[in-house]
């Protein structure tokens, strides 16, 4: 198992850790669950901006703890929190069958049908 530790620099002191072990996101849900806390939650700007300069070294997309439960659901992150920060690409949140888990690709995030293996990043 392989995985790069990321420490968040705002007030909160979040932990971040890449896990490079692909799994799809209900695993990579109760991986972050067993191990860490969740699978990464990003409230505001500053959560990203911690994240950021430690991902752009791995070139691959990886699963953040955004998710619905279908297609005409609300965004919720894997705490419950309702989804109010957005860095997502043109199309977000339409009503795409399938589409009810979310990757972070290089700048942006992108739902998925959640049954794909990627690697994550846990809090």
């Amino acid at each position: 198992m392989l995985y790069v530790t990321l420490l968040s620099n705002n007030m909160c002191s979040k932990k971040y850790s890449l896990v490079l072990e692909e799994k799809n996101w209900i695993e990579a849900q109760e991986y972050c669950s067993q191990h860490y806390t969740n699978l990464s939650i990003i409230h505001i700007e500053e959560d990203w901006e911690a994240i950021q300069p430690s991902l752009s070294i791995f070139s691959g997309d990886v699963w953040i703890g955004l998710h619905r439960s279908g297609p005409t659901e609300k965004w919720r992150w894997s705490d419950g929190e309702d989804f109010m920060f957005f860095k997502c690409e043109k199309g977000f949140g339409g009503h795409n069958w399938g589409h009810d888990c979310v990757l972070s690709i290089s700048s942006h995030w992108k739902p998925v049908v959640c049954a794909a293996p990627r690697s994550c990043v846990c809090q």
